[in-house]
């Protein structure tokens, strides 16, 4: 550039930096404007291109003040209303600025008396349900315990030690609330049951007793509520007799007995929608029951994964839970083979896929037709006409909702189901009958599915099911495209009442 270029040039110009949004920082060296600086606020306009996150680096020589920036630039955000957490100060520089500021430090180190808890959970967003809220925290925190255990163990844990990690966690935040404090991560190292040191022939009757009477208040009241905690303490009770002492010969009953309460327990958490939690109690059953050597249980836990897995939308993985249960189905009874290509039909059902659902649905009235109870376990005598009428009612109503297939197919055999279940099966015929006035309400009379629908309300309402609340949410849908329809219109307004209780 020539003087006489320059001449024209000036006075010289300079940019006029990022604007004045943010904290202030100095004066620009070039334009002696106010430099003010926010990364947050930088990277929520735009304005700058390349921008694609908030994080900052001070870099520089010693002695040219990056401390001092750092701590103006924490300092002064306060005011803007930002909170400033410092996770490292190895110098001790910072502990003065924070105890002028009106906060603490934290020391932690070896012979310190600082500790930090990694099971104390944050205060619940306003957003979340406190029950959502604990069952995310119990989630975190197992999966931090798993962590440490594989840290300090240098591999991964056997299912049995899961086991051991959920039963001591669920004890010590039961006993932390008892006494209004927070779980501390060494009082899961000491937990303990109140579990005999031996096991017994009547221990494993206890626990089968208990998934007995279990299975029956989960099929009346729906697994919510009372039925929900009084699985969990018996799945951690009888989860804990793996852990004692208890002779070769009562190996194969006492696994067999804690997978079949696994499954009981397991359902009644998919039915109250903690489905991380049926999940991994499911898995556990199947493992119990392949230790046992039981097919039976192992096809009856599959099922349920696979039930589980349409029911929440990962159809393709249900039918792969449905096949897996078929593995060596020379060794099931009929009843059981019906049971699991249901659960195929309920997967097809879910893909819109009518040759494999009509086939499959196929596959389990063959095996039904051969079934024979007195070949049955004593807790597949709930698998009847009523309820294999109702499960494969279930996949042709997607075919019919889906695929736009015959309504009356799937409408005939969820009739059979509602006149076939008796009281001690409340769930599964309002669930039925919920299902028939939603295919009638979208396939067919409006008037005659009001009144079906008035009938499963009067059921449902007396239960803990969230899958029947949601079969409900459904019907309500269907409903809402006959606003004109006065019985409709009162059932939509009860459905509303009920689901929102």
């Amino acid at each position: 550039m020539t003087t006489a270029t320059a001449s024209g040039a000036y006075p010289f110009v300079a940019e006029g930096g990022l604007g004045a949004e943010g904290v202030f920082i100095g004066r620009d060296v070039h334009a002696e404007a106010a430099f003010c600086f926010d990364p947050f606020s930088l990277y929520n306009s735009g304005r700058v291109e390349g921008f694609t996150n908030p994080n900052a680096v001070l870099a520089g020589i010693i002695g040219m003040g990056k401390s001092a920036l750092a701590k103006s630039i924490a300092t002064r955000s306060i005011a803007h209303g930002y909170r400033i957490y410092i996770p490292c100060d190895p110098k001790g520089e910072w502990t003065a600025v924070s105890q002028a500021l009106g906060g603490y430090s934290i020391a932690l180190g070896p012979g310190l008396p600082g500790r930090l808890n990694p099971l104390d959970a944050p205060a619940r967003p306003a957003s979340v349900s406190e029950e959502d809220w604990f069952t995310e925290v119990r989630k975190r925190r197992l999966l931090l315990l798993a962590s440490l255990a594989r840290t300090v163990l240098k591999r991964d844990l056997l299912p049995m030690e899961h086991t051991a990690l959920d039963l001591a966690l669920d004890l010590v935040v039961a006993d932390a609330a008892a006494r209004g404090t927070v779980p501390l991560l060494g009082e899961i190292a000491h937990a303990e049951l109140s579990l005999p040191s031996h096991v017994n022939p009547s221990h494993v009757d206890q626990v089968l007793a208990v998934a007995n009477a279990l299975s029956g208040m989960d099929n009346k009241l729906g697994g919510g509520g009372v039925v929900r905690d009084v699985a969990a303490r018996a799945m951690q009770w009888s989860a804990g007799l793996l852990q004692a002492q208890f002779p070769e010969h009562l190996r194969t009953d006492l696994f067999a007995a804690v997978s079949r309460l696994g499954i009981v327990v397991g359902a009644s958490a998919f039915d109250a929608y903690h489905h991380d939690e049926a999940t991994k109690t499911f898995r556990f059953a199947a493992d119990c029951a392949e230790e046992a050597g039981d097919w039976h249980l192992r096809a009856k836990t599959y099922s349920f994964l696979a039930r589980q897995a349409v029911w929440i939308g990962a159809p393709d993985d249900g039918l792969t839970y449905a096949e897996k249960g078929l593995v060596r189905s020379d060794r099931l009874t009929a009843t059981e083979q019906a049971m699991l290509h249901t659960a195929r039909a309920r997967a097809f059902g879910k893909m819109g896929n009518v040759r494999d659902t009509m086939a499959a649905v196929g596959a389990a009235d063959e095996a039904f037709t051969r079934a024979r109870p007195a070949e049955d376990p004593s807790w597949m005598a709930y698998y009847d006409e009523a309820q294999h009428n109702g499960d494969t009612a279930h996949a042709l109503f997607d075919l019919a909702i889906l695929a736009g297939q015959d309504p009356g197919r799937a409408a005939r055999r969820f009739d059979t189901a509602v006149k076939g279940h008796t009281d001690a099966y409340k769930r599964s015929r309002a669930i039925s009958r919920t299902k028939l006035a939603s295919l009638l309400m979208a396939k067919g009379d409006p008037r005659k599915a009001a009144a079906l629908g008035h009938d499963a309300l009067n059921e449902v309402g007396r239960l803990t099911s969230r899958r029947a609340a949601d079969d409900l949410r459904q019907l309500g849908r269907f409903a809402s495209k006959h606003r004109t329809v006065q019985e409709v219109s009162a059932l939509r307004d009860r459905i509303a009442a009920t689901v929102s209780a």
